[in-house]
């Protein structure tokens, strides 16, 4: 509104008489509105104009009012001088920034590192990778004339060093070179391998099997090989072993008849 002028009672010209204001005259602004004349009847009222909403600003019954949502998760409160005051947010995600890629762990057993690297301020760059505990035992041999036939005898082993699910595996490969020249009866071989936990059979398999019913002198080299796959879950301190086993009959000095095997395992998750 513009401004408004109201007519009151007025004095006498000579100076005697009531005396009163002879007009009133108001100016609104943008935030007040005045309205009345000032009788009895017609009081002055002054009325606070609010902007439409959205408006954080409301009339409260004692006054102007300001304050924060009481809506779940609201950061916003009054300060220690009554001013409004975001505090700064506290890190409850372990996300913790590093230097140079190095992911700071937030815990020992995991199978995917984070990496955080601040810059410029208040901004990260936020990268994951797998990088699970993996692990793979040395080489080992048993062949006729240094292991007991039918024996298993372990070829090679590691040991986990935290729990979690794990894929483990034996790669194994047997080779038989028979001389030749020597009379045989009936012959048979077998060249077994096995993935053992904790010197328990998990799996057992052959990988080269060979036998010959006819008395007769021969010539064989061969060779096969196979790969034994478990996926079992293991605590820190458990081992995993690669077993192998040469069987068979009428062996002769120079054959050369074994099995070779390896193991190794990685962990696919927590």
């Amino acid at each position: 509104m513009g401004a408004k002028m109201w007519c009151c009672g007025g004095g006498s010209s000579s100076g005697g008489g009531g005396g009163g204001l002879a007009a009133v005259t108001v100016q609104d602004t943008p935030t007040v509105d005045l309205e009345g004349d000032g009788t009895a009847g017609n009081a002055l009222l002054a009325t606070v104009n609010l902007a439409a909403d959205p408006n954080a600003l409301e009339v409260a019954p004692d006054g102007l009012l300001v304050a924060p949502s009481a809506q779940a998760g609201n950061a916003l409160a009054l300060g220690s001088d009554g001013r409004l005051y975001v505090p700064t947010p506290t890190d409850t995600t372990n996300v913790v920034p590093v230097t140079g890629g190095a992911p700071v762990p937030a815990g020992t057993a995991r199978s995917v590192d984070i990496d955080v690297t601040e810059g410029p301020a208040d901004t990260f760059a936020i990268g994951a990778r797998l990088s699970p505990a993996y692990g793979q035992g040395s080489e080992g041999s048993a062949f006729y004339g240094s292991v007991a036939l039918g024996v298993p005898v372990q070829l090679s082993t590691v040991t986990v060093p935290e729990a979690g699910v794990y894929e483990v595996f034996v790669d194994a490969r047997a080779v038989m070179n028979m001389g030749g020249g020597i009379a045989r009866n009936a012959f048979d071989a077998g060249l077994t391998a096995q993935l053992r936990v904790n010197s328990t059979v998990v799996l057992d398999r052959p990988v080269l099997v060979f036998s010959y019913s006819t008395a007769d002198s021969f010539f064989t080299a061969q060779s096969a090989s196979t790969l034994l796959r478990a996926r079992v879950a293991l605590n820190s301190g458990d081992t995993v072993q690669a077993y192998g086993a040469v069987a068979g009959t009428t062996f002769q000095s120079g054959d050369a008849v074994g099995v070779v095997a390896t193991v190794s395992y990685v962990k696919i998750s927590d």
